[in-house]
């Protein structure tokens, strides 16, 4: 019967320090996978943020220059648009003066 109970006690004593390996193993890769994902997560944020090498302009701030020039440009269109329209009403009447002046010049 003692000899029984050394064999269980000895058998579990094996699956217990096998589970325990396995579960070691399982923690390094883990622990490996988690610095693959810091060092991943630092260069997303680099290029996000930028550094001090590129003095901190990453695609965050690029694209806030982006939007600031679009800005400008639309402001600028509608500027145009405004002094474009202006510049038909003019030439319009100034082709309506002419024509008239000619029928003026044909009638008299």
């Amino acid at each position: 019967m003692e000899e029984v109970k050394n064999i269980i006690t000895r058998r579990d004593r094996c699956i217990m320090e096998e589970k325990i390996d396995r579960l070691e193993n399982h923690f390094k890769i883990y622990k490996s996978d988690m610095i693959d994902v810091k060092d991943s997560v630092k260069n997303i944020e680099s290029a996000l943020i930028g550094s001090s090498l590129n003095g901190h302009k990453g695609v965050v701030s690029l694209l806030d220059s982006l939007d600031k020039r679009v800005q400008d440009l639309e402001d600028q269109q509608i500027l145009y648009a405004d002094k474009l329209d202006a510049l038909k009403w003019f030439q319009r009447g100034l082709i309506g003066i002419v024509f008239s002046y000619i029928l003026w010049l044909i009638t008299k």
